[in-house]
């Protein structure tokens, strides 16, 4: 029977920690039990139930969501608080005018996620007692190069860290600590700016018991064609060693890996062909990474169109790729010289599945919703690797706690023995007696003997 690995995610979005447990499940013996998820952004919750949990189809349990379930679907969600861009919390006025058909895919998302809503209401009661890995990928808005820069501190978004303090001390206060927990973030959070306000959060870890490994690593090392630097913390409660993180040795090439100028997506690399507008010609031509000969693409980051972004290909008007050796910029007259990486390549690019591009198009995800999402997200082979590595610790350590109830067990049983023969032959009983009789140290004795003190007792009893 494969063991299971309980994992919650704080500020889960689109859930690719859950897909990387998933895909690694096989090939480590593990099944993932999925213990739920705070998350407030309502895009990044209907996108991680479609892609972890399948289509919503008209089944039996949600079989009473009609039209006229529409009240008793909102006085549920009414419990929430949720945000349409992920940065501001959306008014229920608003929500409670929603159509049936979004309204239901927003509440089912929710119940089959077992979301228990922002993190800002929420506290460790309402978490599991059985979490294996908790993780907590915080907004990098605040620290990101690309953001405004205000840092951690309360009441900005990269401020919630403070929540992930205030959970950890309220599970310590019962203890129920999480045996593991994982961060991402990027990797401005080791810059000057930010590194003490981390530095001193890892020190809080520590006092808890947890072990910190530390790491940058990018998608280029594990078999992704994106330069992507993240910062991933992984805290081992009671753990002595680092973690080691396997890497791949092999990273495929970006055309061959995004099969660009597939037949089947003609309509997708002409749209991602934008006009060609003064900014566009000038700032973003010039100061933009050209993918055509490239082996990797920059950072995807939510929003593609502006600078800086994860680097174009130069095409035709109709976004096939071109030699266009000279840089002309006006070689599609009114359409721009490039296209950018569309929104199917970059959830590619993030370690998903063009069919899970598919899943979300279909269920009605915009080109701007669908980039935000992946620009957001993790690359899942990184997660995987992780995961692989904690569960290997995992292992260990139970193979070690299973040879150590092991001994125990002979030890006891040898100290035992020892006891009733000396009892048997009237002799006087001591630890150093029973040391010398079983070959053991006088320490070990003295252990034993205070973990029989029961059985020492009944053994004075039925004399």
């Amino acid at each position: 029977m494969k063991k299971q690995l309980g994992i919650f995610e704080l500020f889960a979005g689109m859930g690719a920690q859950s897909r990387a447990i998933k895909n690694i499940e096989k090939d480590m013996n593990i099944k993932l039990n999925h213990l739920g998820i705070s998350e407030w952004s309502i895009k990044a919750i209907i996108a991680h139930d479609l892609l972890n949990n399948g289509e919503q189809c008209n089944f039996e349990e949600y079989a009473n969501l009609n039209i006229d379930a529409k009240e008793y679907m909102l006085e549920y969600l009414s419990k929430f608080t949720f945000s349409l861009d992920g940065e501001n919390p959306y008014s229920f006025r608003k929500l409670s005018k929603w159509n049936y058909r979004k309204l239901r895919q927003l509440y089912i998302a929710m119940k089959r996620t077992k979301n228990l809503g922002s993190i800002l209401d929420i506290s460790a009661k309402d978490l599991p007692d059985n979490i294996g890995v908790l993780t907590y990928s915080f907004p990098c808005t605040s620290i990101s190069t690309a953001g405004n820069q205000e840092g951690i501190v309360e009441g900005t978004p990269s401020g919630n860290l403070l929540e992930v303090k205030r959970i950890l001390e309220e599970f310590n206060a019962t203890e129920k600590l999480p045996s593991f927990l994982l961060m991402e973030n990027v990797k401005a959070l080791l810059n000057i700016r930010n590194k003490a306000i981390w530095d001193e959060f890892a020190s809080f870890l520590e006092s808890l018991g947890y072990h910190n490994t530390t790491m940058v690593l990018n998608a280029k090392e594990f078999g992704i064609p994106q330069s992507r630097d993240r910062v991933f913390c992984i805290s081992e409660l009671n753990g002595k060693k680092e973690i080691n993180v396997e890497k791949k040795s092999f990273c495929p090439d970006l055309k061959e890996f995004l099969q660009v100028d597939n037949p089947l997506y003609l309509d997708e690399y002409k749209n991602a062909v934008p006009n060609n507008t003064p900014k566009r010609r000038i700032d973003y031509f010039d100061n933009t990474k050209k993918l055509n000969d490239l082996a990797h693409t920059m950072t995807i980051s939510c929003v593609q169109d502006r600078i800086p972004n994860c680097g174009v290909f130069l095409t035709n008007s109709d976004g096939l790729l071109i030699n266009n050796p000279q840089l002309d910029r006006d070689i599609n007259g009114v359409k721009a010289a490039f296209r950018f990486v569309t929104p199917r390549e970059q959830f590619k690019l993030m370690g998903y599945e063009f069919e899970d591009f598919d899943t979300l198009k279909n269920a009605g995800f915009c080109k701007g919703h669908i980039e935000r999402l992946a620009g957001n997200s993790i690359v899942v082979p990184k997660l995987e690797s992780i995961f692989s590595a904690i569960i290997k610790r995992i292992s260990i350590k139970n193979r070690i706690k299973k040879a150590v109830a092991t001994k125990t067990k002979k030890m006891k049983a040898r100290v035992l023995r020892t006891i009733k023969k000396l009892k048997y032959e009237g002799s006087k009983i001591n630890s150093h007696r029973v040391s010398k009789i079983a070959g053991i140290s006088y320490v070990t004795a003295r252990k034993y003997w205070k973990l029989l003190s029961s059985e020492i007792e009944r053994l004075d009893d039925d004399k």
